[in-house]
């Protein structure tokens, strides 16, 4: 376990931290309840501090503790190496939420993206391995299926923002030649899973426009077929993170206010407080946060062929997205994730 700033890869080392941890979270009204949070990123870059700022207002607002789970980054490790981050947090939270002061009983996941994704392997994981069942998972846009074979996957190329192709180079990285084969569990890939019975409430959000739209529709359909309830919101016009790209839009402020209401009915209990905290699980030492470019390198490093998208990217010079705002949005959060990363090593 580590707070914000201190990078930790020992087991005495992270669990130490729950002292400091502890301390900080005395003055609270608890027992809390608590978000585990899983970033955004597609699985292979960002850091779990990269969301603190918004994540401590949202505590505070909702009178909760965030958790941010630093799991560990493909290709370095592959899945399920994150949904075993997951677990790892889950169950560190659940056995030392007295001292903490959180609520046992009252943890929900959530993740955004990449991270979506890791959230709901999670929930597979914790449930089939008999653990207590999360008060809720809420799955922002989320990176569900390795197979990238639905509509929607196919329907989104060359827009700048997360595509197929850069879907594609992320599983590559996640699953190496595994991707798209019968060789995938649903600890690595939450669409693969086929018994969805015994999950706990579930929250979707997709745009229209995001190549992620028709896997979480599949998702969704499932849990609610084996009686879990189920909370869906598909965004018309709405591009792959779109209220990270355009905050100010009426769309992302309708978003933000409906996954809002959504975590406050479940977070019950606990009176909203300013001085409610915000943690980071820190269970691994993270890879570079990077670009296309540099996660090939990261491939490259590994022995992974990228399956044909090397040239691709190579011969593309930057010219991807025809100069949009968004893509430039998007190189720029990037490179500001490498930065920070490359700094923190």
């Amino acid at each position: 376990m580590r707070t914000p700033g201190v990078r930790s890869t020992r087991r005495a080392e992270r669990y130490g931290a729950a002292q400091k941890l502890t301390s900080s979270l005395a003055a609270t009204p608890g027992p809390l309840p608590v978000i585990m949070w899983f970033h955004g990123g597609g699985q292979v870059l960002g850091f779990a501090a990269q969301d603190a700022p918004w994540l401590k207002q949202l505590a505070a607002a909702l009178g909760c503790a965030v958790a941010a789970v630093d799991y560990r980054l493909a290709p370095e490790t592959p899945a399920p190496g994150a949904a075993e981050d997951g677990y790892t947090a889950y169950r560190w939270i659940s056995d030392n939420a007295t001292d903490l002061g959180l609520d046992p009983t009252r943890v929900g996941l959530a993740g955004q993206s990449g991270g979506g994704g890791i959230a709901a392997t999670t929930a597979l994981v914790i449930r089939d391995r008999g653990a207590a069942t999360p008060l809720f998972q809420m799955l922002m846009y989320p990176m569900l299926d390795d197979r990238n074979t639905t509509d929607s996957s196919r329907e989104f190329t060359d827009i700048g923002i997360w595509d197929r192709s850069t879907n594609l180079l992320a599983w590559q990285a996640v699953l190496g030649d595994r991707a798209g084969t019968e060789d995938v569990t649903p600890y690595c890939a939450a669409s693969r899973a086929t018994e969805l019975d015994g999950l706990p409430p579930t929250f979707i959000g997709v745009g229209e426009l995001d190549v992620f739209r028709d896997e979480s529709l599949d998702y969704a359909a499932l849990p609610r077929a084996h009686g879990v309830p189920v909370e869906l919101h598909l965004y018309p016009g709405a591009y792959h993170a779109f209220d990270l790209f355009a905050p100010q839009s009426h769309l992302a402020e309708s978003f933000r206010h409906t996954w809002n209401n959504y975590l406050a009915r479940h977070l019950t209990k606990a009176p909203a407080t300013a001085t409610a905290s915000f943690l980071v699980i820190g269970l691994a030492v993270l890879g570079y946060g990077v670009h296309e470019a540099v996660l090939l390198y990261r491939l490259r490093r590994h022995g992974i062929r990228a399956r044909g998208l090397v040239a691709r990217y190579e011969s593309s010079s930057g010219t991807r997205g025809s100069g949009r705002s968004t893509s430039l949005a998007f190189g720029c959060l990037f490179a500001s994730l490498a930065l920070w990363e490359l700094v923190r090593r």
